[in-house]
Order: structure tokens, then sequence, then C-alpha cells
């Protein structure tokens, strides 16, 4: 189940999701983010936290980004943790159920070559090679 967390973070919350984040950018390599900006961007409310919890204990998170355009919302992510690598499709289909939802018309973002061949697998028409955006 995906929840908003409300800004400031809370300590004891960032401190469960931080690591999924640390992954991320260790795996990536992504010099463009470190752990004190995230928290910072997130409390100065230029982002969203999302958590998805399964059976009340949080397995996944996301920094994302609301971008409103003309005609259509869209749900930036800019990066997402999970506990297990393997959660991470089932992570994805929830978020996407949340953000059709919540009134977004797609979600983009940045990913390693792989994200778009694996999103098409599961179904989503991918629209970009650059990133992807998949298509609610």
């Amino acid at each position: 189940m995906i929840e908003y967390a409300h800004t400031p973070i809370r300590p004891d919350l960032w401190e469960s999701v931080s690591g999924y984040f640390q992954r991320a950018i260790d795996k990536t390599q992504n010099k463009d983010w470190m752990l004190a900006d995230m928290l910072g961007w997130l409390n100065q409310g230029m982002g969203l936290l999302l958590i998805n919890k399964d059976e009340g204990k949080i397995n996944s998170a996301a920094i994302v980004e609301a971008i409103p355009h003309h005609r259509t919302l869209v749900l930036r992510i800019h990066v997402m943790g999970a506990e297990k690598h393997t959660d991470w499709m089932t992570n994805f289909d929830e978020l996407a159920r949340w953000a059709k939802a919540e009134g977004y018309t797609s979600i983009t973002g940045e990913g390693r070559h792989a994200w778009p061949r694996v999103l098409e697998k599961q179904g989503y028409e991918v629209k970009k090679i650059t990133g992807f955006e998949v298509v609610l």
C-alpha cells in the first residue's frame, strides 16, 4: 500500500528508507544525489516521499515529483529503492495503481538500460528509450 510521507520527514522514517536510496545510488554510481540532498529537497517541499508497505512493514520507497503539463499530470521518479531487488515490479505495479488513482497520466524516470525491456515485459507501454514513461 502506497503512503505519502508528510514533511518534515520524521528522522525515524528517514532512517528506515534511506538505506534503500543509498543502495540505488551505489548501484548506479550516480554522483548527482546524496542522502542529505534528498532529505533537504523533500523537507523544502520540492518532492514527495512515497513509501510502500507490505503487512505493515516498509518494503520500498520512492522520491518523486509531480510535474503538471497542459493536459496531463506526470509523476517523475527521481529514485526508488526496495528491500529486495525482486520486489521491484510488484512495487512498481502498486506505484502505478496509486498514481493513476491520484490523477497522474504517466510515470517518467531515468534508469539503467534494462528498464524499458523490463517494463514492456510487464505489459506497460514504454514511450521513450532515453528513460521510461509508463502510460497509465
